[in-house]
Formats: C-alpha cells, sequence, structure tokens
C-alpha cells in the first residue's frame, strides 16, 4: 500500500526496492535528479559548510544552556537528514553532489538570535512538507523515512516559533552588539514578505490544492472600488492595502485537522 500525506491507504501501487530489476528507468533518473537537488545531503560540501554556519550561530546565539541542548538535537537530525538523503543516491548510482545552495531562505543572514528563530520557524516548516510527499513516491526507502523525516521537521518548526515567541515576549529582545540598525531590519521585513509568496507558490506546487481566499462579501467592492490601475480587490474598510492569501498546511482526511497540528499549537 502506498502511504498517503492524509494518513489514508492509497490505491494498490507496486513499490519498488533497490537491486529490483524491472524498476523503471524513467522513476530512477526522476529519483536522480530530484534527490540530488535535494538541499539535506552529506555528500554535498556546500551542505556541509551550512551545516557548521548553523551549528555555529546555534551555540553561540542560543539564550540558555537548555535551548543550546534542544538545538544540539536539532542538529544531530539535520546530519541525519544528509545521510538519508546521501544513502538513497548511492542506491540509485549517485555517490556524491556538488549542487550549490539556490533556496532563498539560506540567502537571508542569520546574525541574531532572532534571526535562528525565524530561520527554523519558517525554513524547517517548509521541510514537513517533505516528510509528506515522500510517502506517495512508489519507492521503498523514501516511504520507510516519510514518517521521520515529517516528525523531525515538526519539531524543528515547532522549536523555532516556540524560541520566538519567547523571545517577543520579553522587553529586551536584542543582546549585547546585536541591535541591528533600522534600515537593515526594513530590509529583512521585505525579504521575509517575499519569501512569504515564494513559500506558498512552492506549496501550490507540489500538488496541495489551493487554499479558498479571504475576500469582501458580493457587492461590497462595488462600494469600495480599487484605486485606479489597480487589479487587486481591496477588503472593505482597508484602502491601499490588498488582501494576501494565507497558505495552511495540509488537513489529515480522516480527522479533519491540520497535519502540522503539533506546530500550529504553538
Amino acid at each position: 500500500m502506498a502511504r498517503s500525506s492524509g494518513g489514508t491507504a492509497a490505491a494498490t501501487t507496486r513499490i519498488y526496492r533497490p537491486g529490483d530489476k524491472d524498476t523503471p528507468e524513467e522513476l530512477k533518473e526522476l529519483l536522480r535528479r530530484v534527490l540530488s537537488k535535494h538541499l539535506e545531503n552529506t555528500t554535498n560540501p556546500h551542505y556541509t559548510e551550512l551545516l557548521k554556519l548553523l551549528w555555529h550561530r546555534c551555540i553561540n546565539l542560543a539564550p540558555d544552556e537548555e535551548v543550546k541542548v534542544q538545538l544540539a538535537r536539532l542538529m544531530y537530525q539535520e546530519v541525519e537528514h544528509g545521510v538519508i538523503t546521501a544513502r538513497i543516491l548511492k542506491h540509485l548510482g549517485v555517490d556524491k553532489v556538488e549542487n550549490p545552495i539556490e533556496q532563498y531562505m539560506f540567502q537571508l543572514p542569520i546574525d541574531t538570535w532572532c534571526d535562528l528563530c525565524y530561520f527554523h520557524a519558517l525554513g524547517d516548516r517548509v521541510g514537513m512538507y517533505i516528510g509528506e510527499t515522500w510517502g506517495e513516491v512508489p519507492y521503498e526507502p523514501l516511504q520507510k523515512v516519510t514518517d521521520k523525516l515529517h516528525r523531525d521537521e515538526v519539531f524543528h518548526a515547532s522549536l523555532g516559533l516556540s524560541n520566538l515567541k519567547k523571545l517577543c515576549a520579553t522587553q529586551k529582545r536584542h543582546g549585547p552588539g546585536q541591535r541591528p540598525d533600522p534600515q537593515v531590519v526594513a530590509g529583512r521585513a521585505r525579504r521575509l514578505r517575499r519569501l512569504r509568496l515564494h513559500l506558498q507558490r512552492e506549496v501550490r506546487q507540489v500538488g496541495h490544492p489551493p487554499q479558498r481566499q479571504r475576500g469582501p462579501a458580493p457587492g461590497l467592492h462595488q462600494r469600495h472600488p480599487p484605486h485606479a490601475g489597480s487589479h487587486r480587490r481591496r477588503a472593505p474598510g482597508r484602502q491601499g492595502q490588498p488582501q494576501v492569501p494565507v497558505s495552511r498546511p495540509p488537513r489529515n482526511a480522516a480527522t479533519g485537522r491540520g497535519e502540522a497540528a503539533v506546530f500550529l499549537k504553538q
């Protein structure tokens, strides 16, 4: 049985294993191409450099020893994920990859504790969808690790959001020498907004149904027309501010609850 991201059984299909001589060459080539682009791979020297940077930030920016222990567990799991990808690719005939890191999230600076919290809360939330979608691939090595990957990424994103909430609840939000320039803060806010829209597009492209957009009731927009030349609809009473659709995690078909319930309850 193929495992679906909603936890329900999909239609019976053949699950291929490493070494199966009848594995379609098209499937193997697709797996090589997709997994070679996957960020987490310990044979990729660019990923190794990223792990070194993140380890340094986790140890030096964490506010206390308890958080350091949690972040050390997180980093251990990130190394595990890289080993998992490398082993799957080795069975497919790919011993090493050297693709540079192109994902936009990893171009953002991580200079403060706040930056690191945002990085885990947002970046690892995207990783949750990997664990959900890999379960649909008819290849046994992927299906064996999908539950672990999803569980680990939920922990990473939940930890990031929890740390971010604690940080925002304190009056002193920056340590000595960590207070950023106002222009830098504004620039990061713009980049985060662009990142949010980019992530929404990425989620839709991996097969999740588009979410229903919130908008004014029929006829209300006629009483509050948009500005001249604008093609977006405006919410009533908020002239000049476009409605932005909010991406939500997929829902479990059996329970009706979101797959990332742990993350959303933080």
